[in-house]
C-alpha cells in the first residue's frame, strides 16, 4: 500500500511531544510491513522556534519531505503553521497515495490537503486533541467554526486512540451535522528503540551513569515523563512526592521533559516544598539517556488531563514501572491489568498513591511485572500496523 502521512511535525522533533514519537513509529512500522510510506511535514525541531535542517530524507525506510516554516516561533509556541511550498510537496505527492492519513484535527497542513481534493481516501488520528477542554479552547472554537465542517466532510475514518475519543469523535461529527465516519479504536504502541534499548547489555551501565549524573543515591526513582505544561499535572505531583517523603518515605522524583512555561514555575515550588535535594529537573532526555531513565525508575506518575493515550505510559509500562495515572489519561485498562494505579488529579490521591507503592517494594514489583506483560501483548507497533492497515483496507472499500 502507497501510504501519504501529513503531520505538522515529526521525527527528530522530539521535544513537541508524543505525537511526533506516535506517528514516527507507526510510519517506521508501515515500512517495515512493506508498504510504501511518505510523510509531509514542517521543519519545526522544538518549543522554541528550532528548524530541522534536512528538508529531505529517508528515515527508517519512511520518505520524508518537510517545508520550512515561515515563522517557526508561531509553530514551537502556539501550533500554528505557515510552511512555505507545501501545495508544491502535495502535489507531487498526492498522485502516488493510495491512502492519506492526516494526525491532528485542526492543522494548516491537513486544510491544504483537502483543499487539494485527494482522489484517496482519509482517515484522521485526533492523537488526543480533539476536545476542546484540552488547551486552546478559544482557537478551537474559531477554528471549528470556520473550518470544523469543511475538513469533518472529508475524511472517510477516524482512527481513535481510545474508547473515550470514538466517543468524542462521534459527538463532534453530529456538531457539525454530519453522521459519523468509520471508526476504529487503534492504540499507540511503544517503539523499537525502547525494547531494543531495554533488552540491551548496556543498560546497566547506562542505569548506573543515569544516577551518578544527578547524583542520585540507591533509593527508588519516581519517574514523571512529559512536557511542563499544566495539563500534565506537575504542579500535582511535585507537592505529593513532598508529602509522602514527609511520612517517612526515601524515594528521588526525576522529572524528564522539555519546558513549555512552567519549568521556572516548578522550580520555585520544588524550593517552596524544601525538595530540592529530591527531585530533579533533567530536561529533555533522548536516546540511551531516555531508555536509562525508563529502566531506573520504579514508579512512573503521569496526573495528567486530556491525554489522548500517553507515550510516556506505555514506555514506563514496557519498562516495568508501576503506575500512577489519573482517569485524564484515558488508560483504565492498566488498572484492570494490575499494571498501575488510577487516582483523583488532587496532591493527597496521589501522595496516598505514592506513600502505598514505596512502603511496598513488593506492590510496585508485582504492578511493574504486570505492566511489561500488558506491554508486550498490547502495543508492539508491528501488529498495531496491521490494524491500521486493516483499517485502510475498509476506508478504500467504502471510498470506491
Amino acid at each position: 500500500m502507497k501510504v501519504l502521512h501529513i503531520t505538522p511535525y515529526y521525527a527528530p522533533a522530539w521535544a513537541l511531544g508524543g505525537v511526533v514519537r506516535a506517528v514516527s513509529d507507526l510510519a517506521a512500522a508501515q515500512a517495515a510491513r512493506g508498504d510504501r510510506v511518505q510523510v509531509l511535514t514542517t521543519d519545526i525541531a522544538d518549543l522554541k522556534g528550532g528548524r530541522i535542517t534536512v528538508l529531505e530524507e529517508v528515515r527508517d525506510g519512511v520518505e520524508v519531505r518537510r517545508a520550512r516554516n515561515a515563522f517557526p516561533l508561531l509553530r514551537g509556541r502556539f501550533n500554528l503553521s505557515t510552511p512555505q511550498g507545501f501545495g508544491a510537496l502535495l502535489r507531487a505527492a498526492l498522485p502516488q497515495a493510495d491512502l492519506i492519513h492526516l494526525h491532528e484535527f485542526r492543522t494548516l497542513e491537513a486544510l491544504l490537503a483537502l483543499r487539494a481534493k485527494p482522489a484517496a481516501p482519509i482517515i484522521l488520528s485526533p492523537h488526543g486533541t480533539l476536545s476542546q477542554i484540552t488547551g486552546r479552547s478559544t482557537i478551537k472554537r474559531l477554528w471549528d467554526r470556520l473550518f470544523g465542517r469543511y475538513t469533518a466532510a472529508r475524511i472517510t475514518g477516524v482512527a481513535a486512540l481510545t474508547e473515550t475519543e470514538r466517543t468524542e469523535v462521534a459527538a463532534a461529527w453530529r456538531t457539525f451535522g454530519l453522521a459519523p465516519p468509520l471508526l476504529r479504536v487503534i492504540p499507540n504502541g511503544v517503539g523499537a528503540d525502547v525494547w531494543a534499548g531495554l533488552a540491551s547489555p548496556q543498560l546497566g551501565a547506562d542505569v548506573a551513569a543515569l544516577r551518578a549524573r544527578f547524583g542520585i543515591g540507591e533509593v527508588p526513582i519516581v519517574l514523571f515523563l512529559g512536557r511542563l505544561h499544566e495539563r500534565k499535572g506537575i504542579q500535582h505531583l511535585i507537592p505529593a512526592f513532598g508529602q509522602a517523603l514527609q511520612a517517612g518515605c526515601a524515594a528521588h522524583l526525576l522529572i524528564v521533559g522539555a519546558d513549555d512555561g512552567m519549568l521556572g514555575a516548578m522550580q520555585r515550588l520544588v524550593e517552596q516544598e524544601r525538595l530540592s535535594a529530591q527531585v530533579t529537573f533533567a530536561g529533555l532526555l533522548e536516546g540511551r539517556e531516555r531508555i536509562a531513565a525508563l529502566a531506573a525508575a520504579e514508579i512512573f506518575a503521569l496526573p495528567a488531563v486530556g491525554e489522548g493515550l500517553s507515550l510516556a505510559a506505555l514506555e514506563a509500562a514496557a519498562s516495568g514501572c508501576a503506575l500512577i495515572l489519573t482517569e485524564g489519561c484515558n488508560l483504565p485498562e492498566a488498572a484492570a491489568h494490575g499494571a498501575g494505579m488510577i487516582v483523583a488529579r488532587q496532591t493527597d490521591s496521589l501522595a496516598a498513591a505514592l506513600r502505598h507503592l514505596l512502603e511496598s517494594p513488593t506492590a510496585r514489583r508485582q504492578m511493574g511485572a504486570a505492566a511489561q506483560m500488558w506491554a508486550k501483548d498490547a502495543f508492539q507497533w508491528r501488529a498495531i500496523a496491521e490494524r491500521m492497515a486493516q483499517f485502510y483496507a475498509c476506508a478504500i472499500l467504502k471510498r470506491q
